[in-house]
């Protein structure tokens, strides 16, 4: 049997559409727990009264005070009693053969978690589809140890489009944290990454309809400190009994997450300071000891222990997080010339973040050279003076080409006497 938990709070708009879906699945075999989280609009009671007389498989659990859909989550899943459970929302439309299709893959491969797709319906911009990503090389049974190291990204941190064996809850203590918002990132995460076993469901088609843009829409309530919440007791529960390389994908999901809110304009620049400073400390508390985390991660948390919140490298246009990858693989390429002078030719946003990244491994001195009359002589943000290239010795040196203009000049002039000469508007994301 699938059990079905569904918490409501004054969806009444949505809710027929809703339950009608639910209860015309093409699986029978089911239980829908409704958890009413103190609604106080009629509409929503009342439409809840006639589907508990229309369906006996229909449970409603009304609490006296509202608790969140988090913890009214937890609350259905203690009524339950299915082998197989699906968190699902109260304004989304549902397949009606969602349920069999899921249920027929978690059979088929003897599961833990089953995916699908959804379709998202914005009340001002219409449909739009997200089937889930398949991945090259992986089975049609997998888990989390067998994925790169940005798979957590593929699959959203959202519980409805996940049945999953509620064994794997009780087993690994995967609960939805009481938080206002974003209460469901912690459960969507945990159950990927504690499951052995993985499968899509018709192939990663969309099987339900999200709503999104509406005024009840939980999701809208926006706080920059619930990321380091969930991230956080990701890391504190797996920390010592996980894999480097799993300890790497959710240390990627986590600093990726933390880089994409401090570029977020929604949040002010001392809520942006106070959570950047608070990511520092539980890194150097609990990631960076470990020393399981290796790679780009590694270097990028480097980097964040080095370096105070800056409000100029997230105002940038481009990805700063992709551009401190970047500058790890880039240095793998150059370290050769350790110990020696660098040419960084181009002023400019791009080469002054390929200089601030590469500096973390203080090992090398850069030059910045320019042919704009305007920048020489003067003094870039990084305090490094800018030369005229004219009267530089290049022999043997790496330069760093900063533009395509810039790399095919130098290419047509000084490929046989410098050591290296390297594209970085190709490698770079700025």
């Amino acid at each position: 049997m699938i059990s079905i938990v569904m918490p409501v709070y004054n969806t009444g708009i949505f809710l027929e559409e809703s339950l009608d879906s639910i209860i015309e699945q093409t699986y029978f075999e089911i239980e829908i727990i409704i958890i009413d989280d103190a609604s106080d609009d009629i509409l929503t009671r009342r439409i809840l009264e006639k589907y508990r007389k229309k369906d006996t498989r229909i449970r409603i659990i009304r609490l006296e005070s509202n608790v969140g859909a988090g913890e009214a989550r937890n609350i259905g899943f203690r009524y339950s009693s299915g082998e197989y459970v699906i968190f699902l929302d109260s304004d989304d439309i549902f397949d009606k053969e969602m349920l069999q299709n899921m249920l027929e893959s978690m059979l088929k491969y003897n599961a833990d978690v089953c995916l699908c797709g959804h379709r998202n319906y914005n009340m001002d911009k219409g449909f739009q589809d997200y089937p889930l990503k398949r991945l090259k090389d992986v089975d049609n049974v997998f888990s989390l140890n067998q994925l790169p190291e940005d798979a957590l990204e593929y699959w959203y941190e959202v519980p409805w489009n996940k049945l999953v064996k509620s064994e794997l809850l009780l087993k690994n203590r995967i609960s939805f944290q009481k938080l206002k918002s974003e209460n469901d990132c912690f459960f969507a995460y945990m159950c990927i990454i504690t499951a052995n076993r993985i499968v899509y469901a018709s192939e990663g088609r969309a099987l339900l309809t999200y709503r999104s843009g509406h005024e009840r829409q939980l999701s809208n309530l926006k706080n920059i400190y619930n990321l380091h919440i969930y991230m956080s007791e990701i890391v504190r529960q797996r920390l010592f009994v996980a894999s480097t390389h799993e300890i790497n994908q959710i240390s990627y999901i986590y600093i990726r997450g933390v880089f994409e809110h401090l570029r977020n304009r929604i949040y002010p620049e001392n809520e942006k300071k106070i959570f950047y400073n608070e990511v520092r400390e539980f890194i150097k508390e609990y990631l960076y000891p470990c020393k399981k985390a290796d790679g780009n991660i590694h270097f990028i948390m480097d980097y964040i222990i080095k370096y105070a919140y800056e409000t100029r490298w997230f105002e940038m246009e481009g990805d700063y997080f992709r551009q401190l990858e970047l500058a790890n693989e880039l240095w793998n390429r150059i370290k050769k010339y350790s110990g020696n002078e660098i040419i960084v030719w181009g002023y400019g946003k791009r080469g002054e973040a390929t200089v601030h990244c590469l500096e973390e491994k203080s090992v090398c001195d850069f030059l910045i050279v320019d042919k704009e009359w305007k920048n020489i002589n003067k003094r870039n943000d990084l305090d490094y003076f800018i030369e005229n290239p004219n009267g530089i010795d290049f022999n043997g040196k790496c330069v760093l080409a900063t533009t395509n203009d810039i790399y095919s000049r130098c290419k047509d002039k000084m490929s046989l006497i410098c050591g290296d000469i390297i594209n970085i508007e190709t490698f770079c994301c700025i």
